[in-house]
């Protein structure tokens, strides 16, 4: 048996096939169009769930036979015909509308790749004809969080796949479908994509995203998911809901050089996890403040905390974020809630 993929006009034409210096036989293929049929179509479907896909065909294969194959690294393997049947695997042929279904029920990752609908004509010599390959993607959900962030604020996803360090890693939308996918074009960098930023850490297996000036239109579902295998991925469903900011979380302060400057930060009530001060740098991007003359003080309230900045220097003018990081299964978030601009007062 052998297989010609992706098939173009061009190769019609005669071919020999036999066994060198024993015997042979001639056939001619004749490759023409038709629309009835796609070359090709993508599904994508959770593990445990049922996967379900339609395969076209011709006029001419109405009364043949319908069968699956499943493309393995150096062959195909029938999966399922109407007269071979397979657990899991059904067939429903429509031959009204010249179309078969195939559904396969509690996909697992051992279920991807790629899949070949045909028809099978034994009035060909037991000639297969396939007529649509079927990309079936098999995704596994590890976690489900919630989150919340608030409008104006900035908000830091950090997804972990540690297993998975130089994997390909993405951040996508439920609500369109995960059609449009962000990822970080270079790793170890931040990367700007639309409207976040994304920085895939290979050291830690950890893919950050960033976002800015939070709005109403940025609740929702989102997958924040790495690239396992070809046709296999693994991501943490995030549900997030984007509440009203108080006025009173926007502090503008000044300062002499040389001075100390104590900042009051607000929070929301429900982070009481662990709390931290950072300073935006020039890429807008809140970085982590490793200096001793930086200090974080708890006060009561629990929602409420000072930052004191000691000896103040021209570098330490521009703008601060407080907030707080809470750690979920595979995700820790950073919610940065009260923006702090500190200016120097000039003599």
């Amino acid at each position: 048996m052998f297989l010609i993929s992706d098939m173009k006009t061009e190769d019609s034409g005669r071919y020999r096939i036999g066994v060198v210096n024993k015997w042979s036989i001639d056939m001619t293929l004749t490759v023409r169009e038709d629309s009835c049929c796609e070359a090709s179509q993508t599904v994508m479907v959770n593990t445990g769930e049922t996967a379900n896909f339609r395969c076209q065909y011709s006029q001419d294969y109405k009364t043949d036979d319908k069968v699956i194959f499943k493309k393995e690294k150096i062959s195909i393997v029938m999966i399922y015909s109407t007269w071979r049947k397979t657990e899991r695997f059904s067939i429903s042929d429509d031959r009204d509308k010249n179309l078969f279904s195939v559904r396969i029920t509690d996909v697992s990752s051992e279920d991807a790749g790629v899949y070949l609908c045909g028809v099978q004509r034994y009035r060909d010599s037991y000639t297969y004809f396939i007529i649509t390959a079927v990309h079936l993607n098999i995704m596994s959900q590890v976690g489900v969080v919630k989150v919340s962030g608030y409008s104006g604020g900035q908000i830091i996803f950090k997804c972990h796949h540690p297993q998975y360090k130089n994997n390909p890693k993405y951040l996508c939308k439920e609500s369109d479908g995960c059609s449009e996918r962000k990822s970080p074009s270079v790793q170890d960098q931040w990367m700007k994509n639309g409207d976040v930023s994304l920085y895939d850490d290979t050291t830690a297996g950890v893919l950050m995203v960033y976002f800015r000036d939070l709005n109403a239109g940025d609740a929702g579902t989102y997958r924040c998911g790495v690239k396992v295998s070809q046709y296999t991925e693994s991501f943490t469903e995030i549900q997030m809901d984007i509440k009203q900011a108080l006025t009173h979380w926007w502090v503008n302060q000044s300062v002499y050089v040389g001075d100390e400057v104590n900042i009051s930060c607000q929070i929301p009530e429900e982070h009481q996890v662990s709390k931290l001060f950072c300073k935006e740098d020039e890429n807008h991007i809140c970085q982590n403040i490793n200096t001793s003359k930086v200090k974080l003080n708890d006060l009561s309230p629990k929602s409420v905390f000072t930052v004191t900045i000691s000896n103040v220097t021209v570098r330490d003018a521009g703008v601060y974020w407080c907030g707080a990081e809470t750690t979920e299964r595979d995700l820790t978030l950073i919610s940065l809630t009260t923006k702090v601009q500190l200016n120097l007062i000039s003599e």
